[in-house]
């Protein structure tokens, strides 16, 4: 969809249509057979709305095979279109509970039952009606379109305020949770408490927590149970649902991607930093802003990193590591990372490493992933953790057992503490991670902490390298039937988490 222009990675606008038997709109993979008979969404029950006109209510609907919902003249709904005409253009019609129905161009609504689903209606029944459950992974960045500026968990852990430029650290990382009983969405904060209609947080997700999505242009209003719109007020950009229809520039919101923030520590123990000046120093013993910096991966498997004041590093003539370029495409502002379990090197475009000397400069100078060339990483924006892969969401089957499944529709919140590099993650039932002694399974059974490591892959993609019990690479990997071991030897889509 049309979005407005800002500094981060935009979500694609997935669904699932869900009618008001909770059951989604289906198309089959042999075929294209199209149904309303599934309970739960997975791949075959999600499409991607795009907008063929620019900024509207018309959109098309690209289904998992990446082909297209078409009305024909005669009421038929086929799944077969290679590219978007006038049967593929639909119009979302929304009424005022969050729902939506489908008009095909022709002037008739899409719905039905069970294999009989047609694009014949010619009347709003309850059959034509769908909620969207957002296909999206939950954890997301949310920008105001009118302040410019990002939701975060404001410092006193009481409020969500709307006025950061730049989503840094995991108080700005939203969770956006779908309800099935009420086809609504809570908004958790980073502190797990959900968003209250009065801008309180509250521990329950409730009525008054829960909020229907309304599509505008490619944006998204939320309303509360009082019909008003959530919306970002005062100084500070305050979120509460005051505002009544329709909805304004301040209850308009974007989602982001939140990508990944990690600190690093050179081989002497101090912190890289752009806290003085414009270089990029191993120079401070605390961590705050300005030692985190967001990667941010390019077309080409190469990453930028961004710093807290929205500039990116790069190297200048004299190979030093700077922090002042106001843009990340340039070749000396891509660095290929290279993972030695807790460490990663930072190789630069000129083919050398990043080296750290002991008085705190950096410079691309190292032949070599020697020890200047090593830095500790910590990932510091998922305390919280949740997992999708190419199956489905990670979720954690039994307490007793720690069982991970990666095919679930809904997923489990894990908690994910990360020391000098090691990372631990914790399952609900206060167990961490670990394989077991044939490396076939990995799952929450572990009463000490195990150490696992992170390998960035791909746009809010990681492997998770398991260490093998003679040192060797090992990595987790996921399986169609659900289960989850950690015998992979190489990086695969298998072996991709999505954070």
């Amino acid at each position: 969809m049309t979005m407005p222009t800002h500094p981060g990675q935009l979500l694609p606008w997935a669904f699932g249509l869900r009618n008001h038997e909770g059951l989604y709109l289906t198309v089959e993979p042999f075929g294209n057979r199209i149904n309303v008979s599934s309970k739960v969404m997975k791949n075959k029950q999600i499409f991607v709305f795009e907008q063929p006109d620019g900024a509207g209510s018309t959109v098309a609907l690209r289904t998992h095979q990446g082909r297209y919902l078409s009305a024909t003249s005669d009421g038929r709904l086929e799944s077969t279109a290679e590219s978007i005409g006038e049967n593929e253009r639909f119009e979302l019609v929304p009424d005022d509970s969050g729902r939506f129905a489908l008009l095909s161009s022709a002037g008739f609504y899409v719905g039905g039952h069970g294999e009989h689903v047609d694009a014949y209606g010619r009347t709003l029944a309850e059959d034509r009606y769908f909620h969207l459950n957002l296909a999206l992974h939950p954890q997301m960045n949310i920008w105001n379109v009118n302040r410019k500026t990002f939701m975060h968990l404001n410092a006193d852990g009481q409020r969500v305020t709307t006025d950061e430029v730049i989503p840094w650290g995991d108080d700005a990382v939203m969770s956006l949770q779908f309800v099935e009983e009420t086809n609504r969405y809570t908004i958790q904060a980073a502190n797990g408490k959900f968003l209250d209609q009065s801008g309180s947080l509250v521990e329950e997700a409730g009525p008054t927590a829960q909020y229907g999505l309304r599509l505008l242009g490619g944006q998204v209003a939320f309303q509360a149970a009082n019909g008003r719109f959530l919306s970002s007020i005062g100084g500070d950009g305050v979120c509460k649902a005051t505002k009544p229809g329709p909805p304004g520039k301040d209850e308009l919101y974007v989602f982001e991607d939140s990508q990944p923030q990690i600190k690093m520590t050179a081989w002497f123990g101090k912190k890289v930093s752009v806290a003085v000046g414009t270089a990029i120093l191993a120079s401070q013993s605390q961590t705050g802003d300005a030692e985190q910096f967001q990667l941010e991966v390019g077309d080409d498997g190469r990453w930028a990193l961004r710093t807290h004041k929205n500039l990116f590093c790069y190297i200048n003539g004299n190979g030093d590591l700077m922090g002042d370029s106001e843009t990340k495409t340039q070749p000396e502002a891509r660095f290929q990372l290279e993972f030695f379990n807790e460490k990663l090197a930072l190789r630069a475009s000129n083919g050398a490493y990043i080296t750290a000397k002991k008085n705190g400069s950096m410079a691309a100078n190292g032949h070599e992933p020697t020890e200047e060339a090593l830095f500790v990483y910590e990932m510091t924006n998922r305390p919280r953790l949740v997992l999708r892969t190419k199956y489905g969401f990670l979720n954690m089957a039994g307490e007793e057992t720690g069982n991970l499944m990666c095919n679930r529709a809904q997923p489990t919140v894990f908690h994910m503490h990360v020391k000098a590099g090691h990372c631990q993650i914790k399952g609900p039932n206060g167990r961490y991670f670990a394989p077991s002694d044939d490396y076939s399974k990995l799952a929450a059974t572990s009463v000490e902490p195990t150490s696992l490591f992170l390998e960035f892959v791909s746009l809010s993609k990681f492997a998770i390298r398991v260490p093998g019990p003679a040192g060797e690479t090992k990595y987790a990997k996921v399986h169609q039937n659900g289960a989850v071991s950690a015998d992979a030897t190489r990086i695969d889509e298998s072996t991709l988490f999505e954070y």
